[in-house]
């Protein structure tokens, strides 16, 4: 029974330590720098409502990538997150989950031959040659 009643204690102040350090987490991570491809902030409102309705504390503050290096920033700790494009394959970095997809069309001249065939090479057919 002693040793029950002394561990309880330790028990609450192991999660109250705990506690503290998530919402000393949640306030540091306030601002949350991120970087993207291009200027489709539009398409990605939807996640900055989100964002906001959960934490309506926080900041975004957005950084433009560039094709040159794309995860230089976020290497060098300037960036917490980017939203980049697939595939990734850098082995010092992780791939979260999917936040956002974007349709993707194939535009060509009106003259050439390829508009007026029954299906594009680059997608495979209904039997899946």
């Amino acid at each position: 029974m002693r040793l029950r009643d002394d561990l309880r204690q330790v028990y609450r102040d192991l999660r109250n330590s705990l506690e503290r350090a998530r919402q000393s987490s949640w306030a540091e991570a306030a601002v949350l720098r991120l970087g993207i491809f291009g200027w489709n902030l539009d398409d990605l409102r939807p996640l900055f409502d989100a964002l906001a309705e959960r934490r309506p504390d926080s900041e975004v503050r957005i950084r433009v990538l560039t094709f040159a290096d794309p995860f230089g920033p976020l290497r060098a700790g300037e960036l917490d997150a980017t939203l980049p494009w697939l595939p990734i394959r850098e082995p010092d970095l992780t791939v979260g989950p999917v936040v956002f997809t974007e349709p993707i069309v194939m535009a060509m001249s009106a003259t050439d031959p390829w508009p007026n065939r029954t299906r594009s090479p680059w997608r495979p057919s209904p039997t899946g040659r």
